[in-house]
């Protein structure tokens, strides 16, 4: 089973400018916590480059299958 973190980050809301910064911080501190001495890749993908599905569903397809390329007629 692949390995799922969440990290929350309260303060990021959808309709403001996200604080990169805070948010940033957040993330490396995580990634050190989980990764460290290991070498990482982070491939960030977004809902709005996956019509017809909501996060949800792109969450759920990543858990079953590792990756977001679910339909290969689908423009990367």
């Amino acid at each position: 089973m692949i390995p799922v973190y969440k990290i929350r980050v309260p303060e990021y809301h959808i309709n403001k400018k996200p604080d990169s910064k805070s948010i940033g911080a957040k993330i490396d501190k995580s990634i050190i916590k989980y990764f460290i001495d290991k070498k990482v890749a982070i491939r960030c993908i977004g809902s709005q480059d996956h019509p017809g599905k909501s996060v949800n569903d792109l969450i759920k397809i990543i858990k079953t299958i590792g990756t977001d390329r679910y339909d290969k007629y689908r423009k990367r």
